[in-house]
């Protein structure tokens, strides 16, 4: 299970494996995206336009228990989210934190 913060505002993406991790901290205002094995219902939230730029930071709580299908989900949203690369570069790493 990994859980992944996307801020519009800094243009970054990082990774949390471990709710300890520093950065770790989903405030009430933030907007939460579970995805699972058994649901992944709610990554329709992005293509409704539901979740977007307006939501300053967007975390992804990911539990698929495969952590290389669990970054290619953060992929797949990066690229959704910034079609045209200009809030989040392919050439940037997404960041991996403990």
């Amino acid at each position: 299970m990994i859980t992944a913060s996307i801020d519009f505002e800094g243009g970054k993406i990082q990774i949390h494996r471990k709710p300890e991790c520093k950065g770790y901290e989903i405030k009430p205002e933030d907007c939460v995206v579970n995805l699972s094995s058994k649901d992944t219902s709610e990554l329709s939230r992005f293509g409704n336009g539901e979740i977007g730029p307006d939501n300053k930071i967007i975390w992804l709580k990911l539990d698929f228990e495969n952590p290389y299908f669990e970054h290619a989900i953060v992929e797949y949203v990066r690229e959704f989210l910034s079609p045209d690369q200009k809030i989040f570069s392919r050439t940037r790493s997404i960041g991996w934190h403990c």
